[in-house]
C-alpha cells in the first residue's frame, strides 16, 4: 500500500478491524472468500486492463453488503504499467434502492 484515503482506512477498520498504514501488503485486506478473484483482477490490471466487479460480501461480525471493486493500471510516461490503483465503494444502498424500483416496476406492470 503506497497511499490511501480516509474512507479506505475507515473501511479497513470496519471490515478487518485493522488500521491501515503505508507499506502494508494489500493481501492483509482481502477476505478469504474473494482472494482468488482479487488476485485475478489485480493481474488483469497489471496487464493494462481496467477491471470492475461487484460483490455481496459477508463481513465477519457485521451485516453483508454490496461493494464495487475497481482495479486501474497505473502507467508511466511511456505507457508502461508500473502499478495498480485499487478502489472500493460500498454500493449497498444503491443496490437496495434498485431492487425496490424493480419491485415497483413489476407491480405497476401487473396493474396495467
Amino acid at each position: 500500500i503506497l497511499d490511501f484515503n480516509r474512507v479506505a482506512a475507515q473501511n479497513a477498520k470496519l471490515i478487518f478491524d485493522k488500521d491501515m498504514f503505508q507499506g502494508q501488503n494489500m493481501a492483509d485486506y482481502i477476505l478469504p472468500s474473494t482472494k482468488d478473484i482479487f488476485y485475478a483482477d489485480f493481474a488483469m490490471a497489471l496487464s493494462g486492463q481496467v477491471v470492475e466487479r461487484e460483490f455481496c460480501l459477508e463481513v465477519p461480525g457485521s451485516e453483508s453488503g454490496w461493494w464495487l471493486f475497481r482495479h486501474f493500471p497505473i502507467l508511466d510516461e511511456n505507457g508502461q504499467v508500473v502499478g495498480v490503483s485499487f478502489v472500493s465503494s460500498d454500493i449497498t444502498e444503491k443496490k437496495l434502492l434498485s431492487a425496490q424500483i424493480e419491485k415497483l416496476a413489476l407491480i405497476a406492470s401487473r396493474t396495467n
